[in-house]
């Protein structure tokens, strides 16, 4: 009794945390919730009635109205996180629809059948095509008259929607060849009823539910939680991991693994590297870490923040070696105190139940905290490859932070060091914590540094030839980048004759080194030296191997694996279909190839580095593009959305480190430009109008059977897929002009896109980017048409949209961060109420483009033309405007602070109630606009223009005026108070009831002015302006002085 206790216990705490989880993330608008529902309650009713339902779309395509189907119980479920009776009455409605239509379909084949035996000549080619398609339908679909209807809604009680009595009062109304009552409405509270209704003893012969039913909450123990089970004693493995870390600074690197006696090892050609910060005087990585460890007392984290292979898990390697040895380095940077390394993504995330501190304690070998202090209490923590996370699901965006905070809770007294790429992590948000962070960059290969690594490489009995030597020696550090500026890159470069076409392209260097030398690998342990391997004349088989490792290590990366096993190696070869008398040849060369290290797990293989293994994946990815070519035409774009759907479903490329697979294949399509013409003219092809079809053209994406996780895996597939077309247009340079991408073509496909879930991710979708050597970006929202499309109320960051097209589009109410769209023109769009910071406008086009009520803060819109938009109650700080035509845009009351202004052009433009104050402005020009009761208060206005505008109660405070031109302009009750104005020119210019009180007034043109009434109370006068405005029947009564002095 107490086991069946326990398990119902168990049951109805895990339902429990289910239904809170589901009506909380309802209200979050999480739209796949049902779909990873489905399976949940289908295995729960199968267990508990005895059933065998399965999911239908399985069995109908593309199916509604239900989800689950038991075709021998004749008994459908529709699962449904919505609690209406309105929900419960469409479901009903969809399923006498199906029942009505298969009937007709069924009378209309009779009708067929005897027409076609009582006047054969009328059935006919159109009547037999006819007949065919009515029998795909019927043999899709399933005939559901007779059929019960169940109803699992995904709440505790559902006694609400059986109380339901309909606009008849008769309650849920249906057709009578389906079978449903209110007691078909099923709820949680059923599930725990029937749980809580099962014997312990069990019939002879009969299942053991309750056993079938604690596995089954064992394998889903994200909702049930896991058996209490009393822990092993796990031993200690931080020495161990240490270790790793230690011996690989000291095993022979990959390309001279298995050369005998040679003594290229990661300690013999490692170079001290250099530091970057803002924070520390020295570049001196020694000191730095000196400093932070004993000198500073506030911070307690330290990011070693460097690019892919620049040696970040070196310098680990480099610290732990040190530590082993106990020699001077160690005492010079740790003193006596100890070191424990974590690397990241080996922790194991697949418990949910467990916490961090659980996790830790597990990764490095302790049952509990207090154990793991008694030993390390005032240890160093190392945390080696923080961007390496980014594959983990809710890792992506901000959970890496979140991690980081986490593990300082745990290690409250202990400093930290973080290794990660750049822009892995916002350091930003740790600003307000209670802890300091430092952070320092890992500085590229200079000159002195190439030459110290070539001199260390050569001490290890190395040769490099002249023409190699010369190439790193003499590239410039610009010329440099991605080729000869970083370790791995410099190892590289010394296998190859640097011919003139490998240099300044990483993946013609990569190919040169890579496909030779996985056959040229030495065998010395296993083969007689005097004889040629036969692996030799299999090089493509190889090759490919190796490639379809790549990407089984992409795919494991969704399961937090970044590794392959013996077994999947196996099943890689047979899929290959070697054959069987070189098998055994071909697996050896795959475990003995040099690109391998050592994970720590028996078995497994590991590429070397990350670069190589996106060197290989992209060599998978491109072999896979050239098999379209052999595809007709009006097939390709078939094939290639099965092939996306199958390689980019497990996990993001852009943002984590398999970036660099897309970058590979950008060089090889530009090293490929001049080689292989009718390969690109093809791919060109394909490419047109390739991002509607993948939207909505053929729903391949939508309907994949990806194996669970649907809506994420299609997110996966589909950002991925747009990502991989624009590195493929940029590589073969399609102009942007000629080719833009449009989401949709037709205003159905427009409807399509607009009813999709995937809408709900627009903002996630336009984050993605590669970016080049040169530190130019390809991202998926550049180069399009996004027509119509609404960004309302959402949170847009980090997104690339340069040479866009926007028109109709809505940006109301959002918040922009960090956005680019330089170079986009903009019709009718409608940024009214948004929150824009940090968003690039420059070389744009707007018209008609609505700002007003919106928020803009650091905005460029340097050489952008505007024109008839709105600007009204717009907030503008630290915003650009450069070089610039504004005509017929409304700024009345529109509110400026610290923004620069130059070489601006206003046209036809209602300023009114403008405020500037305090700033300095240069060179702006306003033609027919009106500034009445503007305020420049304080402000500095050099070489304007006004041209017959209005500036009546302008106020002009405190400025300082300087070779103004002002025209066929009135300037009535304008406020001059303490201004100074000198070389400016005012011609026909109506100062009625203006004041100039205090103002000081110096070699300025004045003709045909209007002073009546003006104020010139204690003014400063130069006496040629004294002169030339007394002409005018100024009254200066009390105008103090009029000397020159004044003005000196």
């Amino acid at each position: 009794m107490l086991r069946r206790e326990r398990i119902i216990k168990r049951f109805i705490l895990g339902i429990s945390v289910l239904n809170s989880y589901i009506r909380y993330t309802g209200n979050l608008n999480m739209h796949d919730i049902n779909i990873t529902a489905e399976q949940f309650i289908c295995d729960v009713l199968n267990l508990l009635y005895d059933a065998d339902y399965m999911n239908a779309n399985s069995i109908v395509r593309n199916n509604s109205g239900y989800d689950l189907i038991s075709r021998s119980k004749k008994s459908v479920v529709q699962v449904s996180s919505s609690n209406t009776p309105q929900k419960i009455t469409h479901t009903l409605r969809i399923i006498e629809d199906k029942v009505c239509e298969y009937c007709e379909w069924n009378k209309r084949l009779e009708n067929i059948h005897k027409q076609r035996e009582e006047s054969p000549l009328s059935y006919t080619s159109i009547v037999r095509e006819e007949e065919a398609n009515l029998k795909a339908k019927m043999k899709e679909a399933v005939d559901l008259k007779g059929y019960t209807i169940y109803i699992m809604t995904l709440q505790e009680n559902a006694t609400e929607q059986r109380k339901y009595m309909g606009e008849n009062g008769l309650g849920y109304s249906h057709i009578d060849e389906i079978k449903f009552e209110k007691n078909n409405i099923l709820d949680f509270s059923t599930l725990i009823n029937k749980v809580s209704s099962i014997s312990e003893i069990t019939k002879e012969g009969a299942k053991d539910i309750l056993t079938e039913l604690d596995e089954f909450m064992d394998k889903n123990s994200n909702i049930f939680g896991t058996r209490e089970v009393k822990p092993d004693k796990v031993n200690n493995k931080v020495d161990s991991i240490i270790k790793e870390y230690a011996d690989n600074f000291t095993e022979r690197l990959f390309r001279h693994r298995y050369i005998k006696d040679s003594q290229v090892t990661l300690k013999g050609i490692f170079v001290n590297p250099k530091m970057y910060s803002k924070d520390f005087q020295s570049s001196d990585f020694i000191k730095i870490l000196d400093y932070f460890l004993w000198d500073e007392i506030k911070d307690r984290i330290l990011f070693i923040e460097g690019d892919a292979a620049i040696g970040k898990t070196s310098l680990v390697s480099y610290l732990c070696y040190h530590y082993k040895e106990k020699d001077e380095i160690r005492k010079t940077i740790f003193l006596n105190c100890d070191i424990v390394c974590v690397r990241l993504r080996e922790l194991d995330f697949s418990n949910q139940n467990k916490n961090i501190r659980e996790i830790l304690l597990d990764y490095l070998g302790f049952s509990t905290m207090e154990d793991f202090k008694q030993l390390f209490n005032d240890c160093v923590l190392i945390l080696d490859g923080a961007d390496e996370m980014s594959m983990i699901e809710g890792m992506h965006t901000t959970g890496l932070e979140e991690l980081i905070v986490s593990i300082r809770k745990i290690f409250n007294n202990n400093k930290i060091i973080i290794t990660s790429r750049p822009q892995f992590i916002d350091i930003s948000k740790f600003d307000a914590r209670n802890f300091g962070v430092k952070s320092v960059e890992l500085l590229h290969f200079d000159y002195e540094m190439r030459k110290q690594w070539l001199q260390n490489y050569e001490a290890c009995k190395e040769i490099v030839s002249e023409k190699t030597k010369d190439y790193i020696l003499n590239i410039d550090d610009k010329a440099a980048s991605g080729v000869a500026d970083t370790p791995l890159a410099l190892y590289l470069l010394v296998a190859c004759d640097m011919r003139e076409e490998l240099q300044g392209n990483v993946w013609a260097l990569y190919h040169e080194i890579f496909n030779k030398g996985i056959i040229n690998t030495e065998y010395n342990e296993n083969f007689d030296n005097n004889l040629e391997h036969p692996i030799k004349n299999h090089e493509e088989i190889l090759y490919n191997i190796v490639c379809n490792i790549a990407f089984k290590m992409f795919e494991n990366s969704n399961q937090e694996r970044y590794y392959i096993t013996s077994r999947e190696l196996d099943d890689i070869i047979k899929i290959m279909d070697v054959d069987v008398t070189i098998v055994d040849w071909v697996r050896k060369c795959c475990v003995l190839c040099a690109y391998w290290k050592s994970n720590g797990k028996a078995g497994a293989l590991e590429f070397y580095h990350n670069n190589i293994r996106d060197y290989f994946f992209c060599e998978y990815i491109y072999s896979k593009l050239e098999q379209l070519i052999d595809i007709k035409c009006d097939k390709r774009f078939q094939h290639f959305s099965d092939m996306m759907c199958n390689i980019m479903q497990y996990g993001y490329i852009s943002g984590t480190t398999w970036e660099q697979t897309f970058l590979f294949i950008y060089q090889k399509l530009q090293y490929n430009i001049i080689r292989d013409e009718f390969f690109l003219s093809e791919i060109e092809d394909l490419l047109k109008d390739l991002y509607s079809k993948i939207i909505v053209g053929y729903d391949n994406f939508w309907v994949y059977n990806y194996g669970g996780h649907n809506y994420q895996k299609i997110k996966y597939t589909l950002f991925n897929t747009l990502l991989l077309i624009r590195v493929l247009q940029k590589g073969i340079m399609i102009d942007c002009d000629n080719q833009k991408n449009s989401f949709y073509n037709t205003q159905d496909q427009y409807r399509e896109i607009s009813s999709s879930n995937i809408l709900a991710d627009w903002c996630d979708m336009f984050k993605h980017r590669v970016t080049l050597s040169d530190n130019s970006v390809i991202s998926i929202g550049q180069n399009c048409v996004l027509d119509n499309l609404n960004f309302e109320n959402r949170f847009l960051q980090d997104a690339k949209f340069e040479d866009s097209f926007f028109n109709n589009t809505k940006f109301n109410n959002t918040k922009l961060e960090t956005i680019d769209f330089s170079r986009g023109t903009f019709e009718n769009t409608d940024f009214s109420g948004a929150i824009l910071e940090n968003v690039k406008f420059t070389n744009a086009i707007l018209k008609n483009v609505d700002f007003s009520n919106a928020t803009l803060k650091k905005c460029n819109f340097a050489n952008a033309d505007i024109i008839e938009g709105k600007f009204s109650s717009t907030k503008f700080e630290e915003c650009e405007f450069l070089n610039q035509n504004i005509i017929k845009v409304n700024w009345e009351d529109a509110k400026i602070q610290k923004c620069y202004f130059k070489d601006i052009e206003f046209e036809e433009s209602n300023l009114n109630k403008l405020k500037l104050k305090n700033q300095k402005i240069i060179h702006m020009t306003f033609t027919h606009c009106k500034l009445v009761k503007a305020n420049m208060d304080g402000c500095t206005l050099e070489n304007f223009t006004f041209n017959d505008c209005t500036l009546d109660g302008i106020v002009l405070n405190n400025t300082t005026l300087y070779n103004l031109k002002i025209m066929k302009t009135s300037c009535k009750d304008a406020k001059l108070n303490n201004a100074f104005i000198s070389e400016s020119q005012f011609i026909d210019v109506d100062f009625e009831n203006a004041v100039f009180a205090q103002a000081r007034i110096c070699k300025n043109i004045w003709k045909n002015i209007r002073l009546y009434n003006s104020d010139f109370r204690n003014t400063k006068i130069y006496t040629e302006d004294y002169i030339k405005l007394k002409k005018y029947s100024a009254n200066f009564k009390w105008v103090v002085e009029k000397k020159e002095e004044f003005f000196n």
